[in-house]
């Protein structure tokens, strides 16, 4: 009976291999790969240096055997610069000032479970160093993720992160004369987002004008759906950014100024802009100056102190207070998300496509939201059926209306029953 070979699998970046020693000296024994690839030495008694040896080998074999580029046989002079030292590197890069091409907190904190996620699937791959992140593991690191369910839009942005560092390694001299890593990453389907109706945001508004307790939630509500800022934007507003007399809202990023005693805004594209005030917004905010002012209030929405409020209690009032008591009102029509599933950054989606349907010009539209692409444009505008029939219906394809007739028939149909009766009472 043949003896069970006991000795463990390792699974290097492209083959599996037993590794075992003999007069202390490692070897490893490849026979179980399609196609085998036999047994070599690897020419050290150290454990360590051994294992560094057979993912050396791993890639020279996968050379061998059209597995691999050339290029990942990385020189012997080149610095083997390890992952987590990488990983280092990336966030020294990331700390230089934000005027210095650094990141804010928040993009930092973004960026620290892809990282961790990584750093775990290259210890089970056996990759211990960036020079051996390449296409090829980048690809397997891919389908690890899409086997977990995560999204494609998840994926691309991890796979592009990834992607950035490497290139950032390789900018800094820290991977030697090695390439790019050359992926094409095709852009990952919108997920869809809901879009207020004007008749759903008409019912937010009387629902919380009708209880005192939630007024100050009605004024909130009306901002955001006449300048589509972002709930941190609203709630960060203070009164200096308002100028009445010329009708505008500032929004100034302070991401760049000394620190101070009160909180830096930091926009989220780091860039200023200003939104004119809608007739129907404008009055609601001169009032609200001449109440809240007077009692030294700073924030145009705070707290009962003068604080800022704080914006995740006020999504759950919102979803509580509003969304939920509204829900039955207004139930789902097929198997895409509904009004439920809205919250203040569908105020934005809503927004965007109201501008759009009433034709401002996409230019002055990426102003008002702060967007640099008409890419994000586009992701944002949502067209609901009536707005479609209403813009089919307002364009004149033949030069004569078919309209509907208040007995329900369209002009065409009426103009024609009139005529056959002229018809019959000529001929009585």
């Amino acid at each position: 009976m043949r003896k069970t070979n006991l000795t463990p699998l390792i699974q290097c970046q492209y083959f599996r291999w037993r590794m075992f020693r003999r007069s202390k000296v490692f070897y490893a024994d490849g026979r179980g790969n399609q196609p085998a690839l036999g047994k070599h030495s690897l020419g050290t008694r150290d454990p360590s240096e051994a294992q560094a040896a057979l993912f050396r080998l791993d890639r020279q074999l996968a050379v061998v055997h059209g597995r691999a580029p050339r290029s990942i046989l990385i020189d012997e002079r080149e610095v083997t610069l390890p992952i987590e030292r990488g990983y280092e590197i990336f966030r020294e890069h990331l700390n230089r000032p934000v005027n210095l091409g650094g990141v804010r907190e928040s993009t930092k904190r973004r960026y620290a479970a892809p990282l961790k996620k990584f750093a775990d699937f290259c210890g089970r791959e056996g990759i211990r160093s960036w020079s051996d992140v390449d296409r090829q593991s980048l690809e397997r690191y891919a389908a690890y993720l899409a086997n977990q369910e995560h999204s494609e839009k998840t994926i691309d942005f991890e796979l592009t992160l990834l992607k950035q560092i490497v290139q950032m390694l390789i900018d800094n001299d820290h991977l030697g004369s090695r390439s790019p890593i050359q992926l094409k990453l095709k852009a990952p389907a919108s997920a869809t987002m809901y879009c207020w109706r004007p008749a759903e945001v008409q019912a937010m508004l009387e629902h919380c004008d009708s209880k005192p307790s939630l007024r100050w939630l009605h004024d909130l509500l009306l901002l955001l759906a006449h300048t589509g800022l972002r709930i941190s934007e609203a709630l960060s507003l203070r009164w200096e950014d308002l100028d009445f007399e010329k009708r505008l809202l500032r929004l100034t990023d302070e991401s760049a100024l000394p620190e101070t005693a009160r909180p830096r805004r930091q926009l989220k594209n780091g860039k200023s802009r200003f939104i004119p005030l809608h007739n129907n917004v404008l009055p609601m905010l001169q009032a609200n100056f001449r109440t809240r002012k007077a009692l030294g209030r700073e924030f145009v929405f705070a707290g009962p102190g003068g604080e800022p409020l704080d914006d995740h209690q006020v999504r759950d009032t919102f979803v509580q207070e509003v969304v939920m008591p509204l829900a039955d009102r207004f139930p789902p029509t097929g198997t895409g998300p509904s009004f439920r599933d809205g919250r203040f950054h569908t105020f934005r989606h809503y927004f965007c496509s109201t501008c759009a349907n009433e034709r401002v010009p996409e230019r002055v539209l990426m102003s008002w939201l702060g967007h640099s692409s008409s890419k994000m444009v586009r992701h944002y505008y949502t067209l609901h059926e009536e707005e479609s029939l209403r813009q089919m219906n307002a364009i004149s394809f033949t030069g004569v209306s078919y309209g509907m007739s208040a007995s329900g028939h369209t002009e065409l149909e009426t103009q024609q029953e009139h005529a056959a009766a002229t018809r019959v009472k000529s001929t009585d």
